[in-house]
């Protein structure tokens, strides 16, 4: 049985693109990142509007934002990863 563990990262890589071009793939992606790119697309819009308009109370909310898109992107790595390797634990069975 063939584990992600023994892999280089030439091979994570192509497991990476296999996995990637499946439905459930790309549905994974779709799931995981949703909230961390919307939250770093909230906090670009937040910087423009604090920045273009008298609103500067919008940047208290900034660091909350940048903690809540961090540990989000890092949960999302996570369960990405984690699906990752069960699919290439089950392509080699």
């Amino acid at each position: 049985m063939s584990s992600i563990y023994d892999k280089d990262i030439k091979a994570i890589r192509k497991e990476l693109v296999k996995f990637g071009k499946t439905t459930y793939g790309k549905t994974i992606f779709f799931i995981a990142y949703l909230i961390p790119l919307s939250l770093f697309f909230a906090i670009i819009v937040f910087a423009i509007l604090s920045a273009a308009t008298d609103a500067k109370y919008l940047v208290y909310y900034m660091p909350h934002l940048f903690i809540g898109f961090v540990v989000t992107f890092v949960l999302a790595n996570a369960y990405y990863y984690k699906e990752l390797r069960i699919f290439v634990e089950h392509q080699s069975k």
